[in-house]
């Protein structure tokens, strides 16, 4: 296939959310996630005939550009192509949920939720270009409508067996204690409303809303930060982290 990296990029082709998230993130912090972009998901897309089209093309024109492939290879290749965008949606929507969560504890975890959608997707996606880029046979196919979301389940699965390492662990261990058990208590400064509350990682020894509150009486707050931090830090810490598996996993 033609390398089409010449000719496109996310600022001037991308669409909306796209060239919304290049300065915002994907500039500085993400820039595997374009260079992948441009190797492998614009020759997807009717950008081939028409610049000014962005949308992934009909499966008669994919079975001519790759002649070899099965139509469950190209379905393949379609699922990878919409894996890479869901992922980079999801770290959008938790970006946005970074100044609000400053005093607003459902926006703290929606951002946690969406990191952790964000990774779940992203072990979706390098599983799949594995096996592709591996050549192996592929029989089954994305698109089907009964077996699609098992197979999506298992391939997840399998992939994360590669143990995350410790601060995306407890950043989803953080996101599943705000979102399945009891509710994390803060704190908010009397005028402004600014949520103070244990930090990643430190909110097993907080379960007890008691110690949290004598935390604050007695000014033993090292285990604390604000919301806002955490959601931030956190958010760096998984761009960050993607950024590296991309490289790793896709470029």
């Amino acid at each position: 296939m033609y390398n089409w990296s010449y000719m496109f990029n996310l600022l001037n082709n991308g669409d909306n959310n796209e060239r919304e998230a290049y300065p915002l993130f994907i500039k500085d912090r993400f820039p595997s996630y374009e260079i992948f972009w441009q190797k492998f998901i614009v020759q997807l897309t009717n950008r081939v005939e028409n610049h000014n089209d962005i949308n992934l093309t009909i499966d008669s024109k994919l079975i001519a550009r790759f002649p070899l492939e099965s139509i469950e290879k190209i379905h393949e290749r379609m699922a990878i192509s919409q894996l890479h965008y869901s992922a980079l949606i999801m770290l959008l929507k938790a970006y946005k949920q970074i100044a609000p969560a400053s005093k607003n504890l459902d926006s703290l975890e929606n951002c946690f939720s969406h990191l952790y959608s964000a990774l779940d997707i992203s072990a979706e996606l390098f599983a799949r270009y594995e096996r592709l880029k591996n050549n192996l046979p592929i029989t089954d196919d994305s698109f089907d409508p009964i077996t699609s979301v098992d197979q999506s389940k298992k391939i997840r699965r399998d992939w994360q067996r590669n143990k995350y390492p410790a601060d995306i662990e407890d950043i989803r261990h953080y996101r599943n204690m705000m979102l399945h058990g009891q509710m994390f208590a803060c704190s908010a400064t009397p005028e402004a409303g600014f949520l103070s509350l244990p930090n990643v990682g430190k909110m097993e020894n907080y379960l007890d809303w008691r110690t949290v509150f004598e935390s604050y009486r007695t000014g033993h707050t090292q285990d604390f930060m604000w919301s806002k931090d955490i959601a931030e830090k956190s958010f760096d810490i998984v761009v960050d982290f993607l950024e590296q598996e991309w490289k790793r996993n896709l470029i």
